[in-house]
C-alpha cells in the first residue's frame, strides 16, 4: 500500500510538472523560431533580388537570361511576377512577360513608383511598396556599359503574397511536428513515470548489494531530495562518502602518509576512532623504524669513511707531504666539504711551531706555506688546548682560499687536533657550506686518532731510515777507509821488501868492494915488498 501510494503520488505530480513545462518550452521554441524564420526568410529574399545585378555586372548572365522566369527562379528561390529591363530611354527592352516589351514607363502599372526615382539612382535598392492594393518586394538595380556609363535599369518585383503563403506553410510544418512530439512525450512521460519508482527501488537495492560486497565506487543519483526515495538516495550517499573517506584514509596510511588528517562523523563514529589509533600507532612505529635506520645509516657512513681512511694510511707514501694531502683530500670529498687543510708539528725547531704541509679546497691542490705558534689564533689555541673547535660564523676574513668561479665562501669550520697518547702531532682544519652534524665531528675525531698514530708511525720510520741510512754510509765510509789503509800497508811492505833487497844487494856489493879492496891492497903490499 505504502510503495502503491508514493508511485501515485510521484506519478501525477511529475506528469504534470514535466507536460507543462514541455508546452511551455515548445510554445516558447515556436514563437522564437516563427520570428526569426520571417525575419530571416525576408533578409534572405532581399538579399537575393540583388543577386541578378551582381551576376550580369560579373557578367556570368544575359539580358535575356536575368528576364528568364526559370533562371530567376533558382537565383531568388521564389518566381517574380515581373523582372524587366527598361532602358534610359524609358522604353522596356526585355522583359519576363511579354505583354511589357516595348512599352513605355508611362504605359505600366510602375509608372508611379519609378517615375523621377531612375534619374537619381546610381546603386541597387530593395524596397517594399503597395501597387494597386498588391503588396511587393522590388528591386532596382542600374546596368552600367565598359565606360562606366548608365544604360538602362533592372527592375525585379515579388508579390509579397507568395511569401507569406510560404512562411504559412512552414508555420503550419512546424505545429504540426509540435503536436505530434507533444502527444509522444506527453505518452513517454506516462511510461516513465509508471517506470520510475519500480527503477528508484531498484538503484536502491542495488546500491545496498554493491556495499554489501565492499563496492564503494557508487554513484548515487537523487531524482527529488522531497520524497522519501530522496531522503534515503540523500543518506546513503552521505555513506557511501563517508566509507569513500574511511577507505581514502586507510589508503594514504598503508602508503605511509601517516600526516594525512580525517574528521569523525560523530562522537559514534567507531570505526573512524579506530583507524585514527591505528595511524597513530603506525605512526610512531614509522618514526621509531625512521630512527633506527637513520642510526644505521649513521653507523653504516662511519664504518665506511672508517675502513677507507685505514686503508688510505695502510698504504706506502713516498713523503709525509703527499700522506697529508691525500688525507685532507679524501675527507673534504667524504665530507661533502669545501676545503681543508693539515697542520703538523715541527720538530726540529727548538720552538713548537705548526706548519702548514698540505691544502685542498675547490677541487685542486694549493700549494701554500705558513707557520703558526702553539696557542696562536684559532689552529694554535685548537693544539695548544688539544680540543676540537666548530663554528658555525667564520670570523671575516678567515678564510683566505678563494674561489676563481665565484662560489661564496665556506659559512662552517670544523678544527681538530691530531693528538696520540696526549701529544699534539698537528690540527686539521676543515671549512664547508653544510653544517656538520655531531656524528660528522666524531668521525673526524675518530680519524684524526688514526691519523696521529698513523703520522707518529711515519716520523718514527722515517727517523729511523734516517739513521739506518746514516750509519750505513758511516759503515760504508769505515769499509772505504779501510780498504785504503790495507792498500796503504801493502805497499808499504812491498816498500819494505824493496828496501831490504837493495840492501841486500848493496851490502853484497860491499863485501865484494871490500875482498877486492883488500885484494887489492895485498898486490899492494907484494908490490912494496919487491
Amino acid at each position: 500500500m505504502f510503495i502503491e501510494f508514493i508511485k501515485n503520488k510521484i506519478k501525477y505530480r511529475l506528469t504534470f510538472y514535466l507536460a507543462l513545462i514541455i508546452v511551455v518550452s515548445y510554445i516558447l521554441l515556436g514563437i522564437i523560431f516563427i520570428s526569426r524564420y520571417n525575419s530571416k526568410l525576408e533578409k534572405q529574399i532581399n538579399s537575393r533580388l540583388l543577386i541578378p545585378y551582381a551576376l550580369i555586372a560579373n557578367k556570368n548572365l544575359t539580358y535575356e537570361a536575368v528576364t528568364d522566369n526559370n533562371v530567376l527562379k533558382k537565383i531568388i528561390g521564389l518566381k517574380p511576377e515581373q523582372a524587366y529591363i527598361i532602358g534610359t530611354d524609358n522604353i522596356i527592352y526585355y522583359s519576363n512577360d511579354q505583354s511589357l516589351l516595348n512599352l513605355k514607363l508611362e504605359q505600366t502599372d510602375d509608372y508611379l513608383l519609378l517615375n523621377n526615382k531612375l534619374e537619381t539612382l546610381s546603386r541597387p535598392v530593395v524596397e517594399k511598396k503597395i501597387i494597386n492594393k498588391k503588396r511587393y518586394n522590388y528591386s532596382i538595380s542600374p546596368l552600367y556599359n565598359n565606360q562606366k556609363i548608365i544604360i538602362g535599369y533592372l527592375i525585379i518585383k515579388i508579390n509579397t503574397l507568395s511569401i507569406i503563403k510560404a512562411k504559412i506553410k512552414m508555420i503550419l510544418f512546424y505545429i504540426l511536428a509540435i503536436i505530434i512530439l507533444l502527444i509522444l512525450n506527453i505518452l513517454l512521460i506516462i511510461y516513465i513515470t509508471d517506470k520510475i519508482i519500480i527503477s528508484r527501488t531498484q538503484n536502491i537495492n542495488n546500491i545496498i548489494t554493491k556495499l554489501k560486497d565492499g563496492d564503494l565506487n557508487i554513484s548515487v543519483t537523487s531524482y527529488n531530495k522531497d520524497d522519501e526515495f530522496g531522503k534515503i538516495e540523500t543518506d546513503l550517499s552521505e555513506l557511501i562518502h563517508d566509507l569513500n573517506e574511511k577507505a581514502k584514509f586507510a589508503i594514504e596510511i598503508e602508503q605511509g602518509n601517516f600526516d594525512f588528517q580525517y574528521t569523525l562523523e560523530s562522537k559514534h563514529d567507531k570505526l573512524g576512532e579506530a583507524l585514527i589509533t591505528m595511524r597513530d600507532s603506525l605512526k610512531h612505529a614509522a618514526a621509531e623504524e625512521e630512527k633506527r635506520k637513520a642510526e644505521d645509516n649513521i653507523r653504516n657512513w662511519n664504518t665506511i669513511g672508517i675502513a677507507k681512511f685505514s686503508d688510505i694510511l695502510r698504504q706506502h707514501f713516498v713523503s709525509l707531504e703527499e700522506l697529508a694531502f691525500t688525507i685532507i683530500k679524501e675527507l673534504v670529498i667524504y665530507l661533502d666539504a669545501n676545503q681543508a687543510s693539515i697542520f703538523l708539528i715541527d720538530t726540529e725547531k727548538d720552538e713548537k711551531t705548526l706548519e702548514l704541509t698540505a691544502t685542498y679546497a675547490f677541487d685542486r691542490r694549493k700549494y701554500l706555506k705558513k707557520s703558526i705558534l702553539i696557542g696562536e689564533g684559532l689552529v694554535g689555541a685548537c693544539a695548544y688546548e688539544k680540543q676540537t673547535v666548530y663554528l658555525t660564523d667564520i670570523p671575516e676574513n678567515y678564510v683566505e682560499i678563494k674561489s676563481g668561479l665565484g662560489q661564496a665562501n665556506p659559512t662552517v669550520l670544523l678544527i681538530v687536533p691530531l693528538l696520540r697518547e696526549d701529544v699534539i702531532m698537528g690540527v686539521i682544519e676543515i671549512a664547508s657550506f653544510n653544517k656538520f652534524e655531531k656524528y660528522h665531528i666524531e668521525f673526524v675525531e675518530k680519524i684524526c686518532e688514526n691519523i696521529a698514530s698513523t703520522l707518529y708511525n711515519v716520523r718514527i720510520s722515517a727517523k729511523t731510515t734516517f739513521l739506518l741510512e746514516q750509519s750505513q754510509e758511516q759503515a760504508e765510509t769505515m769499509r772505504t777507509q779501510e780498504e785504503e789503509m790495507r792498500q796503504n800497508m801493502e805497499e808499504l811492505h812491498s816498500t819494505q821488501e824493496e828496501m831490504a833487497r837493495r840492501q841486500d844487494e848493496l851490502m853484497a856489493r860491499i863485501s865484494e868492494l871490500e875482498e877486492q879492496l883488500e885484494r887489492k891492497q895485498r898486490e899492494l903490499d907484494k908490490y912494496k915488498k919487491r
